[in-house]
């Protein structure tokens, strides 16, 4: 059976290798997998729509308790979540970087540099990497905006990372949350039975996909079929699913990602998430398979409830918000009913002669009232009373708390006016303020790692020799050495342990601090503390090794060895003396 299945995973596409029977079976499999999982995950889907309702800000029409009455949207959950991102992302992009390496085990060997050849290695793989991700792919830095702003909003984000076959290249896209089903009872990713992912293509896209033997022909020809007469292309919803399935029948399922359409449960495509080499024997039998992983979940806030989907500023404040909306919409409201004028008149008033819309100041005009009744008599006007001051207060207290829950004081966002206050306190209180802040990023952080090793692996399997070759332009360069995952790793430049460069700065100034003591390299102290201040091109701020055999020595270094010089000259005539006397 082993050898059945090293033919899996040499294939693009199983389907031809099945009877019809199996892949309806499959199919149907499939269908009842996504409604388990859908229905499992439908509370928290029900839960981030209402916030998207709310923080779409967009006011409809109210008659109650006034026609027209205020509709005020409130945008703290939106400002929450652009004050994360714009945190967030200076410190995933650094210097025009966004990986760095990591050498495994001991670097004993040293090449002709005097570096160690793992170091090089790594060097070579992370040069590469940081093209590949900010150069050559024009929309992973755009994605990654768009994942903190969402991330920030709904609380859990999946980017898929896969080789696209068609494009010849790899992709590392985000999912919607509405279009990735996960079973809310899984505890870890890697662990959970299914990952179902909704794909919307057009007729035209299925063609490229079975032109290219991707999608089997004859549902493709079904497809086209059902839609040819429909002149507007509509979307056709797939649902590609990450499971596991017994194909060779020996009992143990293998990791394998099967596609069908939403509508019909027709097989379009079955691929092995494995190759030969990550198949574990024991004798004539398979013991384990190492599967590949497509998806990497990214978590804002862990769900209180223990589920697996995390929660965001939308669900954290969505209630706080809507409070807020709904205090400012009753202050709006008395406030123009206490600026109307309304009340009741008796209907024994004659009406005014003319066009009372007509009055000019200074003009008088002629009502008729009833005998022995006065005009003031007939009138009687409605008293509103003015927005309540305790409503107001409330208001307050409520925007200060949700400001606080989303780390976006003043004097984080630099709103502040701390004239009498030290700079040792406003260090403190943002040091305080990021407490939570620290906690999601180092979330952030393990996700990207994720997210780098699984390109990393992509790579080793469907890159280009020469093309990384003639990328990193090192003749010391080979590809299979460098990409060997048991002598590098990979991981963000990023420090999950600072979240912002005051934090950054401060440190390193107390290292220039500590700079006399023995022990520290001023010469790397000095290099890291203008890294650390972001400069463009701080390489030519620094000495390089050569100007500094050059360059004379400082003036206290000279007047030093004067002095000595001086010192010397003295003693040596004392001995002189000395020796005469004698």
């Amino acid at each position: 059976m082993s050898e059945l299945l090293k033919k899996y995973s040499k294939l693009d596409n199983i389907c031809s290798e099945l009877k019809e029977q199996k892949l309806l079976e499959i199919g149907q499999s499939v269908l009842l997998g996504f409604d388990e999982d859908l229905k499992s995950s439908q509370e928290w889907l029900d839960e981030v729509k209402k916030v998207e309702e709310l923080v779409s800000l967009v006011s409809k029409k109210k008659t109650r308790p006034l026609p027209n009455s205020a509709n005020i949207k409130y945008p703290l959950i939106t400002k929450a979540c652009y004050e994360f991102s714009s945190r967030t992302y200076p410190e995933i992009i650094r210097d025009g970087k966004v990986v760095k390496g990591m050498v495994i085990g001991k670097d004993l060997e040293v090449d002709d540099n005097g570096d160690g050849k793992k170091y090089a290695q790594s060097n070579r793989v992370c040069a590469y990497m940081n093209y590949q991700l900010l150069t050559e792919s024009q929309d992973w830095e755009l994605e990654l905006d768009r994942l903190l702003n969402q991330l920030a909003l709904v609380g859990f984000i999946c980017k898929k990372t896969y080789y696209d076959p068609i494009r010849d290249k790899i992709k590392s896209e985000i999912c919607e949350y509405k279009d990735l089903i996960i079973n809310s009872s899984v505890k870890c990713l890697t662990d959970t039975p299914r990952i179902s992912h909704i794909i919307r293509v057009r007729l035209n896209d299925l063609i490229e996909a079975s032109r290219s033997d991707v999608f089997s022909d004859t549902p493709v020809k079904k497809l086209i079929k059902q839609h040819e007469l429909n002149i507007l292309n509509p979307e056709i919803e797939l649902i590609e699913q990450h499971t596991y399935c017994d194909l060779d029948e020996d009992g143990y399922q293998e990791p394998y990602i099967i596609t069908i359409v939403k509508s019909s449960g027709d097989v379009l495509r079955i691929a092995p998430r494995y190759t030969s080499k990550m198949i574990k024997m024991k004798g004539d039998r398979v013991r384990y398979i190492d599967a590949l992983h497509f998806f990497t979940d990214y978590h804002f806030l862990v769900s209180p409830k223990g589920k697996f989907q995390s929660v965001g500023f939308g669900i954290l404040m969505l209630h706080l918000n809507e409070t807020i909306n709904t205090l400012m919409n009753q202050l709006t409201d008395a406030g123009q009913l206490a600026n109307m004028q309304g009340g009741y008149i008796d209907a024994r008033l004659k009406e005014i002669e003319g066009d009372g819309s007509d009055r000019a100041p200074g003009e008088w005009q002629r009502l008729k009232a009833m005998a022995g009744v006065t005009l003031r008599e007939g009138v009687l006007p409605i008293q509103y009373k003015e927005p309540s001051n305790v409503l107001f207060q409330m208001l307050g207290l409520v925007i200060q708390a949700s400001k606080e829950l989303s780390s976006s004081t003043e004097a984080m966002t630099g709103a502040g006016s701390p004239e009498n206050v030290k700079s040792g306190a406003v260090m403190a209180m943002i040091d305080q303020s990021l407490k939570l802040f620290t906690s999601i990023q180092n979330r952030i952080y393990r996700s990207l790692s994720q997210e780098y090793r699984k390109i990393f692996r992509l790579n080793s399997i469907y890159l280009d020799p020469q093309k990384y070759v003639n990328v990193v332009d090192d003749q010391l360069a080979v590809f299979q050495e460098d990409f060997d995952e048991s002598k590098v790793d990979i991981i963000p430049i990023a420090d999950p342990n600072l979240s912002s460069e005051s934090q950054r700065i401060a440190r390193y100034q107390i290292l220039l601090q500590l700079i006399s003591l023995p022990g520290l390299k001023p010469d790397m102290v000095t290099r890291r503390l203008i890294q650390a201040l972001n400069i463009p091109n701080s390489q030519e701020l620094l000495v390089s090794e050569q100007e500094k055999a050059n360059q004379p020595p400082p003036i206290e270094v000279i007047k030093m060895q004067q002095e000595m010089e001086g010192h010397a000259n003295e003693l040596e005539l004392k001995n002189r003396e000395i020796d005469l006397k004698e």
